[in-house]
């Protein structure tokens, strides 16, 4: 009994207060630069701001998707980077997700955040199933929190008990060797379109978002009550269903009379399983401006002005012309 209990509390320390979760159990990599002497290695920390990119470099992510915050980082040889035959092997022990990040100056591409790299040189990223996530991901060279370069992000499902095999580019590549983290199954609703806080300037919306990776249906609310939707109303649940999109604004819809400007909305989806199980999502915000002017430069009841100072302000919804107002008698400016 006493051995029992000593194997089960050593197997919670390993996994419960391990820093991440354990997706591959063993790297190993073939046809490496001879100038290239460290092999590839399980990262020590989960992946988040400002940790290591590679084994030989003090390259580090930054600007991270919030989907990738905890996975499991593979580090690479940056030396490796020129090797068109290089593989590298992951050997899975859980359900996962494998994510390779190309930097976007792969083939001669011009890099940047949102360019595409060219993907030519490496035919094994569509011809084995590797998805274009449409998602960068950030990497600061000399880590003075100044992000130097991005990486496109591919993603591919994998299987407990299989071995993904990632591969080199055959065009050569003057950049970085490829990134790599593993990322259990996104339970969670994420990507909010519109993104959390954005201004909308319609008094109608169609909201949408990426689903988590096990849901069939979808748990809906909307509010302008931050509390309704974060306690899950009645008054704010729109409703469950399949699609990942809901208009709000429109006679037949959520707010049939329009939503009101000058207003914060907030929503929340919540995923829902086929056994019934469900996954909490964040509760997301957007405004719709007032159409008023507002934000007005210097602020109101602003002291010490320069008197030579500049008057500026947001417009408000669908403004086009300005009529302005100025004295130094408050009831001629409002009346």
């Amino acid at each position: 009994m006493c051995k029992k209990l000593a194997c089960l509390l050593l197997l919670t320390f390993l996994f419960v207060g391990s820093a991440q979760a354990q997706f591959v159990s063993d790297v190993t990599h073939r046809n490496t630069d001879s100038d290239a002497p460290e092999d590839p290695q399980i990262g020590p920390d989960p992946l988040d701001e400002d940790v290591l990119v590679f084994v030989d470099r003090t390259h580090q992510y930054n600007d991270i998707p919030a989907y990738l915050i905890g996975a499991q980082v593979i580090m690479l040889a940056n030396d490796n980077k020129n090797q068109s035959a290089y593989e590298l092997d992951l050997t899975i022990i859980a359900d996962c997700t494998v994510y390779v990040f190309v930097d976007n100056r792969m083939g001669g591409s011009p890099g940047g955040k949102d360019v595409d790299p060219v993907v030519t040189g490496m035919p094994w990223l569509e011809a084995e199933g590797w998805t274009d996530t449409g998602d960068d991901i950030g990497i600061d060279e000399s880590g003075d929190g100044d992000i130097d370069q991005y990486s496109s992000i591919f993603s591919k499902s994998a299987q407990a008990g299989t071995i993904i095999t990632v591969k080199g580019n055959t065009q050569g590549h003057t950049g970085n060797m490829l990134g790599v983290a593993v990322q259990g199954p996104r339970l969670k609703a994420y990507n909010p379109m519109p993104e959390d806080g954005a201004v909308h300037t319609q008094t109608w919306i169609t909201a949408a978002w990426t689903p988590g990776d096990t849901s069939v249906s979808h748990d809906v609310y909307l509010s302008d009550n931050f509390d309704d939707v974060n306690d899950g109303a009645a008054d704010a649940f729109v409703g469950n269903q399949t699609s990942t999109s809901f208009i709000a604004g429109f006679i037949g819809f959520p707010f049939p009379e329009g939503l009101v400007t000058g207003s914060t909305y907030y929503w929340r989806i919540d995923e829902v399983e086929a056994d019934g199980t469900k996954h909490r999502g964040n509760v997301w915000s957007f405004s719709i401006p007032p159409i008023t002017a507002h934000n007005p430069i210097p602020v109101d009841g602003a002291s010490f002005v320069p008197t030579d100072g500049e008057l500026s302000w947001t417009a408000g919804l669908n403004a086009i012309l300005h009529y302005v107002h100025f004295g130094d008698n408050f009831d001629d400016v409002n009346n």
